[in-house]
């Protein structure tokens, strides 16, 4: 190390690198203990300081250099003929630099070891400036997600004011207006599966819309800005079906609810619907088959899961 930081010195008051400069490096480089990470990153720094100032350095001292670090990286006994995750992360901290962003050398150093390399980490490919900043807005753009959130979350709430008011409403119009109290035989008389029943189911739809949009809310935010944790504690919190890990599961979940939707309009018209002949009962049984059909299949998806 000491005859390496001499080289460096005299490199430095020369301010460029002879090739007899570059045959001496060359042998302090390659005696018995080989290219270690100490001289790795004494090449690194030489490089800069040559790269930088511009100094004069010949294409035998570019040579070496790509040689020395592919060597360093490639014929270790560790990880022989790849780049291991520690050796990625040590490289990048030498490459991707605000001074480095445009070295030459660094460029076909990558190129060679892409060549000879059996892997190259994803971290050590080089993005342009223009590359980066349209990553930066499309990450920074995904809180416009929180327009979906919101909007979907409020629509939810608006929908289960709705449900609970016709609920409310059809309550008290039976009770004031089609109830029938027979005092003298103590009897009452009134048809509730028309003035209740329906307002009911008709709720029920409403409240199973209302969670279709709280589903695709809570969905949204889990896939595009954060998970539902908000102590960053209980990591199992969420119940299953409200756990969203991807677009597939969103559309897993909303399916669900709107297929209950559709059972629930299949329920609602079948009591409205006057059955006068026997060909409409078997329009009913069929329907009811493919609804049987429709909720087995989806129930047979979820446990094959």
């Amino acid at each position: 190390m000491e005859n390496l930081i001499k080289l460096k010195r005299k490199i430095l008051s020369d301010k460029s690198i002879t090739e007899k400069e570059v045959d001496l490096l060359e042998e302090i480089l390659f005696d018995k203990d080989g290219i270690t990470r100490v001289k790795a990153d004494f090449l690194f720094d030489l490089k800069e300081i040559v790269v930088n100032k511009g100094f004069g350095y010949t294409e035998k001292f570019k040579d070496l250099f790509i040689k020395s670090i592919t060597i360093y990286l490639l014929e270790d006994e560790n990880s022989p003929c790849e780049i291991d995750e520690s050796e990625a992360r040590w490289l990048y901290s030498k490459i991707h630099t605000r001074n480095n962003s445009r070295d030459i050398i660094n460029e076909e150093l990558l190129e060679n070891l892409k060549i000879r390399s059996i892997n190259f980490p994803e971290m050590l490919n080089k993005k342009s400036k223009g590359k980066r900043l349209i990553e930066k807005a499309l990450i920074k753009w995904r809180k416009s997600a929180y327009l979906a959130v919101f909007g979907s979350l409020f629509s939810s709430l608006v929908l289960f004011i709705i449900g609970v008011a016709i609920i409310a409403v059809s309550v008290v119009e039976f009770i004031f207006q089609h109830i029938h109290i027979d005092f003298c035989n103590k009897t009452i008389e009134a048809d509730y599966q028309k003035w209740l029943v329906v307002p009911f189911i008709t709720s029920i739809d409403i409240f199973l819309f209302a969670m279709v949009l709280y589903v695709f809310g809570v969905g949204t935010y889990e896939l595009f800005i954060n998970k539902l944790d908000p102590v960053n504690k209980y990591i199992y919190a969420n119940p299953k079906w409200l756990s969203v890990s991807s677009i597939d599961d969103l559309k897993h979940h909303l399916g669900k609810v709107i297929l209950m939707i559709l059972v629930v309009y299949f329920f609602k018209f079948a009591i409205q619907i006057k059955y006068n002949e026997p060909m409409d009962l078997l329009f009913l049984a069929l329907g009811i088959l493919f609804m049987s059909g429709a909720l087995f299949i989806a129930n047979y998806h979820h446990k094959s899961k």
